[in-house]
């Protein structure tokens, strides 16, 4: 990086405190903007080439902060009224399990990737942040049938932990063992050893839009219509709230900042409410 490229990736980082996903995020536009004459003419004209969407003027308001600017210049004025939102579609239980047995039959990766994906509630961006030691092993070698927890780093860098089905843990396994990293001589707990001191990623070569192309690929094949990774996540938490967890635990579970958010995300589905309602009511 040249000295003012460093100098700005150090003040969102160090001042801002902004994560590194938002940051490479941020980088996308500066890097074209900042060959550009500053003045409002062309940062009038670059927001609305970038179809004023809310990131790109999220990085101009912040660089302009950084140039002590913000007086100076300002935003083109952003469009009022309702705006366009894509509908989260519901995904039955039965199509996730159409889609994972897709998956599976045609890559184990790609099943083990659709597995923590689903089961964890991940973001896409997360599956990035496994690694080998990130699952409880020792936990999990007591009682292989149960689920197995394991962490991710979500947004602004906060861990938490999930759940993945124990056929995804033993995929997993199998892959080491055909690899040779471990041996059929090994007891469990020289195998929980092992693969508590492997710091690697589980998936060293996969970004975000690789998790997005297997979603949909498998979604495509299994249902003849394409799955986004937020529906999976959506259907995630849907089915935990109808398995009785409380909205507290799933904000937990996905890792939202606040209760408020994770009400919206869920939206229940009126007429299960109604229903909901109505059983309440009869037991009176």
């Amino acid at each position: 990086m040249t000295d003012k490229i460093q100098e700005f990736h150090d003040y969102l980082k160090e001042i801002k405190g902004l994560s590194d996903r938002t940051i490479y995020h941020y980088f996308t536009y500066h890097k074209h903007f900042c060959m550009m004459e500053l003045n409002q003419e062309n940062i009038n004209k670059f927001i609305q080439s970038k179809k004023n969407n809310s990131v790109c003027r999220a990085y101009m308001k912040v660089y302009l902060e950084y140039l002590q600017k913000d007086r100076e210049f300002s935003l083109p004025i952003k469009k009022s009224g309702s705006s366009k939102k894509r509908l989260i579609r519901g995904v039955s239980k039965t199509e996730i399990n159409k889609i994972r047995d897709y998956a599976y039959s045609c890559k184990l990766r790609d099943g083990i990737i659709f597995d923590l994906l689903y089961f964890g509630a991940l973001r896409r961006a997360e599956i990035k942040t496994i690694k080998t030691n990130s699952f409880n092993w020792q936990r999990w070698f007591y009682d292989p049938d149960k689920y197995c927890e394991f962490n991710v780093i979500g947004k602004r860098n906060k861990e938490r932990t999930v759940l993945v089905h124990p056929k995804a843990v033993m995929n997993i396994l199998d892959i080491y063992y055909k690899k040779g990293l471990l041996t059929p001589v090994m007891s469990p707990d020289d195998v929980v050893a092992k693969l508590s001191t492997m710091d690697d990623l589980l998936f060293p070569k996969i970004s975000e839009w690789s998790v997005w192309r297997i979603v949909k690929k498998y979604s495509v094949m299994a249902l003849q219509r394409d799955i986004r990774t937020h529906e999976i996540r959506h259907a995630r938490a849907t089915e935990l709230e109808e398995s009785g967890a409380t909205i507290r635990d799933i904000q937990r579970y996905l890792g939202h900042s606040s209760l408020v958010v994770t009400e919206i995300y869920l939206h229940s589905d009126a007429g299960k409410s109604l229903e909901r309602i109505k059983e309440v009511s009869n037991g009176y």
